[in-house]
């Protein structure tokens, strides 16, 4: 989907936070001008915003996770700003979109209709449900079958999203096992494989997204075994997010997350503007 270009740029000190909520999001606090500012205390060379476009929630009006045009022209305003206030940092205008199949068509046309750098592709919910609250029978065999179902269904949900291939990356690759323990990679990892087919395909990447180490399953979305996967299926494309929604959270966990990309083999992460994906060399050593 996405043609790519190469950047020399491999210092150490030049640190990415591509996955970044504003007050703009229902979820998210700060303006972007804050969120600029402890970006450039904490040693940041550039930063993306990701605000929420949760698309069930523009579709029927509500607008809770989604933002009305001139909310976005709102913001892309204020990043103009912050872009004269900090040229020390770069700043990149992205979008964290909420996949729905039924509405395809409308997302696809909306991400046509802003100058967006950088598009992350979600699934936050599942048949109407929140991923984010899941039950427990307190039978650990029916819990274990639940959680496999659970797994499986949520990345044949993803695998279908890639398959549209409206965005640049995947956002928190196994995100269904927030709230739950993941089943053993055994058990789903056929459908990561047809997933990375998928991403290969139509020229997709993904996050390392840190917020999982904050979350109950204490570790990265996705796990260092699916980014071995990511590796082996030649996927290059990946870059890194906090997926803070307060300023106070900018960059937490993304040198930790680098060292995580460089244990499963990587040797980059991308950058994008207008879409198009630059490779940041690891330094050497």
């Amino acid at each position: 989907m996405t043609a790519t270009s190469n950047n020399s740029c491999g210092s150490s000190s030049y640190l990415i936070d591509y996955h970044l909520h504003t007050c703009c999001s229902i979820d998210g606090s700060g303006e972007v001008i804050e969120h600029c500012s402890q970006a450039v205390k904490r040693g940041f060379t550039e930063i993306c915003f990701t605000n929420h476009q949760e698309w069930i929630s523009a579709a029927t009006g509500h607008f809770d996770y989604a933002m009305r045009n001139n909310g976005w022209q709102q913001l892309f305003s204020d990043i103009e700003a912050a872009r004269t206030k900090f040229p020390m940092l770069s700043i990149k205008i992205g979008c964290e979109i909420g996949h729905y199949p039924q509405y395809v068509t409308e997302i696809i046309r909306f991400t046509q209709q802003h100058p967006f750098d950088y598009i992350i592709g979600s699934m936050h919910s599942l048949d109407g449900k929140s991923l984010v609250s899941a039950n427990s029978s307190g039978n650990k065999d029916e819990d274990k079958k639940n959680r496999l179902k659970r797994m499986r269904h949520y990345l044949l949900a993803v695998k279908e999203m890639v398959d549209h291939g409206y965005f640049d990356c995947i956002g928190h690759l196994d995100y269904a096992k927030k709230n739950m323990p993941a089943p053993a990679l055994a058990e789903y990892q056929d459908l990561i494989w047809d997933i990375a087919d998928s991403m290969k395909r139509n020229d997709i990447g993904f996050e390392l997204n840190t917020s999982g180490w904050h979350h109950s399953p204490q570790e990265c979305y996705p796990s260092l075994e699916i980014l071995k996967i990511m590796k082996d299926a030649g996927i290059s494309i990946v870059t890194i997010g906090s997926d803070s929604h307060s300023p106070e959270d900018i960059g937490r966990d993304v040198l930790k997350g680098l060292d995580i990309l460089k244990r499963a083999g990587f040797n980059s992460v991308c950058t994008f503007s207008k879409r198009i994906p630059s490779y940041l060399p690891f330094p050497a050593g």
